[in-house]
């Protein structure tokens, strides 16, 4: 995937060390906490253990930039994307699963979006017929942002590639290509700021949970 060239923008000095860590998951914002805290909310993992996190509506803020990272999970690896979003004095990294909803979601509306004003992301999951559907709703000044891409009219967005077996069932899902183009256009997109110098983003630690539950990851 592309390197991500992020923006900078005027504000006071400080570190890293002080920022927020978020994951967009099971239809919420989250946030881990090691310990169960007060006001968090006890997620069991997928072997029954108990994690704890702080669980929110959306999130909302300038996004300064972004970059990919891979992390292996189960014995599988997996590709995530990594926000960075300014809110005042606030900043906040939020990892979002490539193979999912969300991201699709999120890449195909944010670029209908000022790059320099705030965006505040709503994750949802529910169920349809037995189903569960998950996805992401890009905001702006309370109105939201429209889906540049869609099933009637993709233009160039390359197709994911879906195979089935015999029984219907999906067996493969290969959005690599997809995948490729949204980050290319969330870069273009990143870059459309007026006034902002561009520098390269800085390593974050890693404090994200990554006990994540499995998505069909498919778009739309």
């Amino acid at each position: 995937f592309p390197v991500t060239i992020p923006k900078t923008k005027n504000m006071a000095v400080g570190t890293n060390s002080n920022a927020l860590y978020y994951s967009i998951r099971n239809g919420k914002v989250m946030r881990y906490s090691k310990t169960q805290e007060p006001g968090t909310t006890v997620v069991p993992k997928k072997d029954g253990t108990p994690s704890f996190f702080f669980v929110y509506d959306f999130i909302e803020g300038v996004i300064e930039g972004f970059r990919t990272k891979e992390e292996e999970i189960a014995g599988t690896k997996k590709l995530f994307l990594n926000l960075i979003m300014v809110d005042g004095a606030e900043r906040y990294n939020v990892q979002i699963d490539v193979e999912s909803n969300y991201f699709r979601a999120f890449a195909m509306t944010v670029v209908n979006t000022d790059p320099d004003r705030p965006v505040k992301l709503i994750p949802f999951q529910k169920e349809e017929l037995g189903k569960k559907k998950t996805g992401l709703f890009v905001t702006q000044g309370d109105k939201p942002a429209k889906y540049k891409w869609t099933k009637e009219n993709p233009g160039d967005l390359p197709p994911v590639e879906i195979t089935k077996n015999k029984k219907g069932e999906v067996v493969d899902v290969d959005s690599e290509q997809c995948n490729a183009f949204l980050f290319n256009e969330l870069n273009a997109w990143l870059q459309t700021g007026l006034g902002k110098a561009k520098s390269e983003v800085p390593a974050m630690v890693d404090t994200f949970a990554s006990d994540e539950d499995e998505e069909d990851g498919l778009p739309f």
